[in-house]
């Protein structure tokens, strides 16, 4: 009999991309995740109380890429914050950080700051990364994350959240990303998901992202794309990729009409450069089309050329979309735009 022993055993994970560009214009635009980066485009709170009150929190529930039953080490919720400023303004306080099981709410512990409240000097911004280790041990546990900040804006207003992300090893160094964030800091509740992080398929405002322009018409241009960067699979050195596949859901924003349908390639890259690409720039040859602005598109297809740790970890994926046969003018399909509800990767891997 042979036994068989791995520090990971092969296994699925799968991540949303938090990095979104748009270029649908022919000029890019940053759209990403709000919460993810360090990237002067906060996310912004409603307005706050001016002392503590046990109904106003943010809630962020976090992706859960890492492989199951892993221990986890030096894990800290990082948060970089402080007052939205203006007239009448104060200093942002987390008052206490509640950290929470994601699928029930469950309390793991909470990081107490009521003696002194971490506060930020005004609209200057602090940064605070808190140790929660002895709370969350396992991958288990960070794969089902949800933390809570009570806080407080001395003037009552709103705050400024730079990033909101946490940390940790699991034999590689690894980064969750929110993937839904609830603001109640008015003590009313708003709840906002990253728009390409699950399928939702409702086209419901907040759970999509629609591209900012039209697209071409005829052949795809090279100026004008959609780009997700997954930046954060964090596969550990070492580890053996054995499939990724890709999962891209959308539709048309409105149907073109007329005969016409929208169509897309896309390529992979790792950095600058490029792996593999999927479809063509003609109707014949594209990844797919789709003439309709109710029937969601998805493709999933397989990138058998991203087979090392370093490609998987920096997979950066160009959509190019573009109207067929034609658009615009008088008796023409309409030029529409795209209306994406999912991206995903998944990684299969192992490591000995």
């Amino acid at each position: 009999m042979t036994v068989s022993s791995k520090r990971i055993f092969s296994g699925t994970r799968s991540t949303f991309p938090g990095d979104l560009r748009d270029a649908s214009s022919g000029s890019a635009a940053n759209k990403s995740d709000l919460l993810d980066y360090d990237d002067a485009a906060p996310a912004v709170t409603g307005a706050w109380a001016a002392a503590y009150s046990a109904t106003r929190f943010y809630q962020i529930d976090f992706n859960s890429p890492r492989p199951a039953g892993l221990p986890a080490s030096s894990v800290n919720f990082n948060i970089k914050y402080a007052s939205k400023g203006g007239g009448g303004s104060g200093n942002a306080c987390i008052y206490k950080i509640e950290v929470r099981r994601a699928s029930d709410d469950s309390l793991l512990g909470t990081l107490d700051h009521s003696a002194g409240p971490l506060c930020s000097t005004g609209a200057t911004y602090r940064v605070v990364n808190e140790d929660i280790s002895s709370l969350v041990t396992t991958t288990d546990l960070a794969d089902d994350l949800r933390i809570k900040i009570f806080g407080y804006e001395t003037g009552a207003k709103g705050w400024n959240i730079e990033y909101a992300t946490v940390t940790g090893t699991s034999y590689a160094s690894w980064t969750l990303f929110e993937k839904t964030y609830t603001d109640q800091s008015t003590g009313a509740a708003t709840v906002t998901p990253w728009s390409i992080a699950t399928a939702e398929g409702t086209g419901a405002a907040g759970t999509i992202y629609t591209a900012a322009s039209t697209w071409p018409s005829t052949v795809p241009t090279s100026a004008k794309y959609l780009q997700v960067t997954f930046d954060h699979p964090d596969l550990p050195a070492g580890a053996v990729v054995q499939s990724v596949t890709l999962k891209n859901i959308w539709r048309d924003a409105t149907a073109p009409g007329l005969g016409g349908t929208l169509c897309n390639y896309f390529e992979v890259y790792n950095g600058a450069s490029l792996v593999e690409t999927h479809g063509g720039t003609t109707q014949a040859t594209a990844q797919s089309c789709n003439n309709s602005n109710v029937t969601w598109q998805t493709d999933t297809v397989t990138l058998s050329l991203v087979d090392t740790v370093a490609e998987a970890n920096s997979m950066t994926i160009k959509f190019y979309y573009w109207v067929a046969p034609l658009c615009g003018g008088g008796g023409n399909p309409n030029c529409v735009r795209s209306v994406t509800d999912q991206v995903q990767a998944t990684f299969t891997y192992y490591l000995n």
